[in-house]
C-alpha cells in the first residue's frame, strides 16, 4: 500500500513517534486546497482556528477521505474523531518553536496527526522531529520548564541532547518531502518547524485526529510553556470520520452541507 507496507507505516508510528512522508494528495489536490484558502467567502472555524471541518464541507471530505482514514485505523482503531484542522503558513526563516501539541500530549496516546506538505515543501521547509520522544513521558516544554528555558529559546541542539539523555536512541529526523506528501506523528512527539528556503512560503495542512474514547479539549493559549491548561468551555466541535463517537465524552457534530448556488 502506497508502495509501502502498512505494518511497517504502523510500526514506525508506535516505536517512533512518527511515519511517512508518504504519497497521500496529488498535485492538483494541492493546488484546490491553496485555491480554497484564497476564497473570500470561505466559512469561518466554529469555536476556535481549529474547527474548520465542523463549517467547511472542503476540509471535512478531505478530512475524511479513505487514504488517509485507512492509515489511522491501525493505530487508532475503527472509531475515530476528527477534532483540529489548521492550514500552516511558514515564510522563509520562519520558525515554530519545539514543542509537543498540547491536546494531544495526554500519556495515555490515542491521539494522531496527519501533516501534509501543500505547496514549497521540501526538506528545507518541513517537521523537524526527535524519534522515540513520544514514549518519554514529559513533553519538550516540560522538560525546558526544568532547565528554566522558554520554548522559544529552545534550539536543535538543546533538544537532541535531553533527548538523548533520557534515550540514547532518540534521534533526530528532517524528513526530505515534497508537495502532497504526508507524515502522521503522535502528539507527545517533540517537534518544531525552521523554513530554511531562501524564498517561497511553505504551507502545510495540519489534520488531527482521536481514538472516540479521547477526551478532546481546547487549550488555552496564554499557557503555551508549562504547565499547561485546558479548557472546560468551549468544547471543540469534532466530526466522526469512522465508525461511531460517543457524545459522553466529547461534543459531537454533523457533517457540513455543501451550499448550492441558487
Amino acid at each position: 500500500m502506497w508502495g509501502l507496507r502498512l505494518s511497517q507505516f504502523v510500526e514506525s508510528f508506535v516505536s517512533l513517534g512518527f511515519a511517512g512522508p508518504i504519497a497521500v494528495l496529488t498535485p492538483e489536490e494541492c493546488q484546490q486546497i491553496s485555491a480554497h484558502e484564497q476564497e473570500l467567502m470561505r466559512p469561518k472555524p466554529l469555536s476556535w482556528w481549529k474547527g474548520r471541518a465542523a463549517t467547511d464541507p472542503f476540509y471535512a471530505r478531505l478530512a475524511s477521505d479513505e487514504r488517509i482514514l485507512s492509515l489511522l485505523r491501525p493505530v487508532l482503531g475503527n472509531d475515530i474523531v476528527l477534532w483540529g484542522v489548521d492550514v500552516l503558513h511558514r515564510p522563509p526563516n520562519a520558525v515554530h518553536p519545539w514543542h509537543c501539541d498540547i491536546e494531544s500530549c495526554a500519556p495515555g496516546g490515542g491521539f494522531a496527526s496527519i501533516w501534509i506538505g501543500v505547496n514549497n515543501t521540501s526538506q528545507a521547509s518541513s517537521l523537524n522531529f526527535v524519534t522515540r520522544t513520544h514514549k518519554l513521558g514529559r513533553t519538550i516544554q516540560e522538560e525546558a520548564s526544568h532547565r528554566r528555558m522558554r520554548r522559544k529559546d529552545i534550539t536543535r541542539e538543546d533538544v537532541v541532547d535531553w533527548a538523548q539523555r533520557l534515550d540514547s536512541d532518540a534521534q533526530l529526523i528532517v524528513p526530505d518531502m515534497k508537495n502532497g506528501d504526508a507524515l502522521m506523528i503522535d502528539g507527545r512527539l517533540w517537534h518544531g518547524t525552521h523554513n530554511t528556503r531562501s524564498s517561497g512560503t511553505r504551507t502545510a495542512l495540519l489534520l488531527q485526529y482521536a481514538a472516540a474514547d479521547r477526551p478532546v479539549r481546547i487549550f488555552d493559549t496564554r499557557s503555551l510553556e508549562w504547565p499547561f491548561r485546558l479548557l472546560s468551555n468551549p468544547l471543540p466541535p469534532l466530526l466522526v470520520v469512522s465508525g461511531s463517537g460517543d457524545k459522553t465524552v466529547n461534543r459531537l457534530v454533523a457533517f457540513p452541507e455543501a451550499v448550492t448556488a441558487s
